[in-house]
């Protein structure tokens, strides 16, 4: 009884620590897989099945940003956008599709994925959003015919990242909403992409140009996988989950960048100190703590007559999200130093004694601590003056 209870508890807590590998190692036969993690250029990469795409139409119409895994295509919706993928790359009469989405407004158009005849325009079939916000696969199987749907009784918000998983097993079809099955209406049919028709079909990603319906995505789309088979709701799980856990990771070409630096981070009571700052990829930029309201994308500032520690921070924002630094400034103590920047770049630093009010000090050190610190304004003076010179030098 021991032993059989031992290797039941074993199975048990095997299949706990385990299982969910196993299920999601099941899901990487996929066929094909566009992770859309470029981050920028005009091509796609299909990393499993080679089938690799190529964004068309207006370059400002696309925008790379931050994903559900990685990073993500955007598209606004423009005339002719599209990814155009190869001719004739499904096969079978059965699949799956899953993908991660989110669009910016409803309407007709928002197609995720499509196939159209190369030969009769009015023939085509496509996985996308309607007005309302629901899932649906619309087709159209003959040139005379009527256009027809199988739709998701789900209702999708803008603005939101999902994850659909559409299967289809030549009988039925079954929609999946982050993780969640969703009952279908309406043409039930089960009938995968290639399935439609004899015809050989072109694929787009984002985008439909049919007779019957015209349209592109207005919003952002990531890690689309297709498979040769249907995926059961372990598998879909599986993939809802590795979506949510991974990080999005904003692209090169829009990530904001903030280069923020101090003249000094020690000053004697009074003192000033001068900020410098440059960014990339940011359209606005606001400063905080110890100065506020809105700065520059690049610029420097002096910060003068300070009479207590202080703390600056730039904010700055851009398409590819925020960015912020903070300098911490000290005034007083025996170790600040006083720096005088001049206009091309070379700074004067002297180290200057500070004395404490509660200092008692004879006559005598009192008189010679003053006689240094004069000595070092001296210095001071000279160096400023040499600079001067230096720069009334260049104007000629």
């Amino acid at each position: 009884m021991s032993k059989t209870f031992s290797l039941t508890l074993l199975l048990v807590v095997t299949s706990f620590f385990f299982g969910a590998g196993v299920v999601s190692a099941a899901t990487e036969d996929q066929i094909h897989y566009w992770t859309f993690d470029e981050g920028t250029g005009r091509s796609v990469n299909d990393s499993v099945g080679g089938q690799n795409g190529v964004l068309t139409g207006s370059s400002t119409g696309f925008g790379w940003a931050g994903g559900k895994v990685g990073t993500a295509l955007g598209m606004d919706g423009g005339v002719d956008e599209s990814v155009a993928l190869p001719d004739g790359i499904l096969k079978g009469s059965q699949g799956s599709i899953s993908l991660w989405f989110k669009i910016n407004s409803l309407s007709e158009r928002n197609i995720l994925f499509s196939g159209k005849s190369i030969s009769d325009n009015n023939i085509y079939v496509t996985l996308s959003i309607d007005r309302e916000g629901r899932p649906q696969l619309q087709f159209r199987d003959s040139s005379s015919g009527n256009d027809r749907k199988a739709q998701g009784a789900k209702i999708l918000n803008t603005n939101e990242w999902y994850n659909l998983v559409l299967t289809a097993n030549s009988q039925t079809y079954r929609m999946y909403v982050n993780n969640v099955a969703v009952d279908v209406v309406g043409d039930n049919l089960g009938r995968w992409f290639p399935d439609f028709t004899n015809q050989t079909l072109m694929y787009r990603i984002g985008a439909l140009d049919a007779s019957p319906l015209r349209g592109v995505l207005d919003g952002y789309i990531d890690d689309v996988r297709i498979y040769d088979r249907t995926l059961n709701i372990d598998e879909v799980g599986a993939l809802y989950e590795k979506g949510n856990l991974s990080s999005p990771t904003v692209p090169l070409a829009i990530r904001p960048m903030l280069s923020f630096s101090s003249s000094n981070t020690k000053i004697p009571v009074g003192g000033s100190v001068l900020l410098e700052w440059s960014t990339q990829n940011v359209t606005s930029c606001i400063g905080s703590g110890s100065w506020t309201g809105a700065v520059d994308l690049a610029g420097t500032r002096t910060m003068v007559k300070l009479g207590g520690d202080a703390t600056y921070t730039i904010t700055c924002e851009g398409k590819g999200g925020k960015v912020s630094q903070s300098l911490n400034v000290e005034v007083g103590g025996q170790d600040a130093v006083a720096s005088v920047p001049v206009s091309n770049g070379t700074t004067v630093t002297e180290t200057i004694i500070t004395l404490p009010a509660s200092a008692v000090l004879t006559e005598v050190a009192r008189r010679e601590a003053i006689e240094k610190l004069l000595q070092q304004i001296v210095v001071l003076i000279a160096e400023l003056q040499k600079q001067l010179d230096i720069l009334k030098a260049g104007a000629h």
